[in-house]
């Protein structure tokens, strides 16, 4: 398996890290910082989302080719296990689109942030606002749209692996948390000290 690495930053680079071990590989140069780029599961090419389109470039030949076109467009893409199609954001919706031939196959409703489950499933965050949202499973074939969980605050980030799913909540929207640094051992949220501030805060230098 392996992992996508972005060094921020103007100019950008994308690289491919092997989790295994081995020598890092250039994907690609990002001057404007403003691309965001995935890995097809066989590894032969690149998803690459733009502000105005998704492309796809093959990593032996370099070649690139427009699967879809949208002003629209942000976040990264998500390939199927089977890599025959791509889950994209595009304005307020998860669009799936055929890998191949870049056509509209289904959509979900409003939300974003989609990973694959498996070859005809994807989880996604719908319903969301700054202070809640839903964890939803989208079936691409039937068109089954269901919550499947009631989170609370806004989510970063999902993350699906082979023994569950990663979820990144801004727990702290509305609160600030205090402990010190560095700490004894690895802190959860419930363990810091919380300051109902009702917005964020930062630290001011002694005098």
């Amino acid at each position: 398996s392996s992992d996508l690495v972005s060094e921020y930053g103007a100019p950008c680079v994308w690289w491919y890290a092997p989790i295994a071990g081995g020598a890092w590989q250039r994907l690609l140069d990002d001057p404007t910082c403003q691309r965001s780029v995935t890995v097809r599961p066989d590894g032969a090419a690149l998803a690459i989302t733009g502000s105005d389109d998704l492309r796809i470039r093959d990593r032996a030949t370099g070649a690139e080719r427009v699967l879809f076109a949208s002003t629209a467009l942000h976040g990264r893409a998500a390939w199927s296990p089977d890599a025959r199609q791509l889950a994209v954001v595009v304005g307020d919706n998860v669009v799936v689109l055929d890998a191949a031939s870049g056509a509209r196959v289904a959509a979900t409703g409003r939300g974003g942030h989609a990973r694959w489950l498996g070859r005809d499933r994807l989880l996604y965050v719908g319903g969301r606002t700054w202070t809640r949202a839903e964890l939803r499973v989208f079936d691409v074939r039937s068109g089954s749209d269901r919550r499947v969980r009631e989170l609370d605050g806004p989510v970063g980030m999902l993350a699906v692996g082979r023994d569950g799913v990663l979820i990144d909540t801004l727990a702290t929207a509305g609160t600030a948390y205090v402990a010190t640094m560095p700490p004894a051992h690895p802190l959860a949220v419930d363990e810091m000290t919380p300051l109902d501030t009702g917005a964020e805060i930062d630290f001011i230098p002694a005098a």
